[in-house]
């Protein structure tokens, strides 16, 4: 299939690990969305590796939108120097911007692992980079509430009686990611990073 390089035609969900296993192009049609949705996360994806990655794999479908959720694999290197750990942080966004300053970007925190390691301070980190570099911030550990089936009604809902237009409404990053990220949740994708000792 010839990949579409209009960049408001999609929205490319840039993670590591489980996010590999999230059925993107499965949950944009059958939520309506009226872009492509790709998932080019990579196995243990770390910052030091992220831009390159990115260049290789996102850049030429030359997304509208990136989802990304890295941190969980650069846990050392926030302890050892948060500092450096931002700065890899900014300047991985930087680059994804770079090629075009109107690309939307959001910000998923990292789900802490069942009680043996904490991201909240590097979630924390995540959500000040978030707000400086104008993108949206996403919190993953609220996907046990969202409720995946709840919001695909409402949204067919809302499309049948006109509250939305949705083939001139870019939807909303948050919107996007909750969608994702509570299927993965309810369909046990998630399960592994709550348990995963690290």
């Amino acid at each position: 299939m010839a990949v579409n390089n209009k960049a408001s035609d999609s929205v490319v969900l840039f993670g590591s690990n489980a996010d590999k296993e999230i059925p993107v192009a499965e949950i944009a049609e059958s939520y309506d969305f009226n872009f492509k949705m790709y998932n080019r996360s990579s196995y243990n994806l770390s910052l030091k590796d992220a831009k390159k990655v990115f260049a290789d794999k996102v850049e030429p479908l030359n997304p509208e939108a990136v989802i990304i959720h890295i941190g969980a694999e650069d846990y050392d290197l926030f302890k050892k120097s948060s500092a450096e750990f931002d700065i890899k942080y900014i300047d991985l966004i930087s680059s994804i911007k770079a090629a075009d300053k109107s690309r939307r970007v959001a910000l998923v925190s990292n789900m802490d692992a069942a009680g043996r390691l904490s991201f909240d301070e590097m979630n924390r980190h995540i959500k000040a980079i978030a707000e400086s570099e104008q993108c949206v911030f996403v919190d993953i550990n609220d996907a046990r509430l969202w409720k995946h089936d709840e919001a695909k009604e409402l949204m067919s809902f809302m499309y049948d009686v006109g509250f939305d237009q949705p083939l001139n409404v870019k939807k909303p990053l948050g919107d996007i990611s909750e969608i994702m990220y509570s299927y993965a949740y309810q369909n046990g994708i998630l399960h592994a990073l709550e348990s995963k000792a690290v």
